[in-house]
């Protein structure tokens, strides 16, 4: 079992990965597909560990990490399982998390953009 505050590289293809949300913008997809296939380095996803081979997204709130919104990660854990690349995780005490009812991420669903990576690229203009 990996210890909290760890940081994992995990295979998505032998990982199993689950996350919250039920969509996905296809634009912010393909915006982080470029990125890792560039070589960019990439924020690791917050995960916790529910057994050796199953990771939880999680949502992190003020009280942990300072973080000011949740962010699971559905973006980038889906674009480096579309890319076939691995993906950083940092793993997080389960007591910190907020669990949902859990959608494997290659089941989550990719939508129209309807503006979000417009959306994030005003948040931060270093975003591509």
């Amino acid at each position: 079992m990996p210890n909290p505050g760890e940081i994992l590289t995990v295979d998505l293809e032998s990982t199993r990965l689950f996350g919250w949300e039920k969509r996905k913008s296809d634009k912010v997809i393909d915006a982080l597909i470029k990125a890792i296939e560039r070589g960019a380095d990439i924020p690791p996803v917050r995960v916790y560990a529910e057994r050796d081979d199953l990771f939880l997204a999680a949502s992190i709130h003020p009280s942990n990490e300072g973080s000011l919104s949740p962010d699971g990660g559905h973006h980038r854990a889906i674009a480096h399982y579309i890319a076939g690349a691995p993906l950083p995780v940092k793993i997080l005490q389960g007591e910190n998390c907020v669990r949902y009812t859990p959608i494997p991420i290659n089941d989550i669903e990719i939508v129209d953009d309807n503006g979000e990576l417009a959306a994030k690229q005003r948040r931060d203009p270093n975003y591509r």
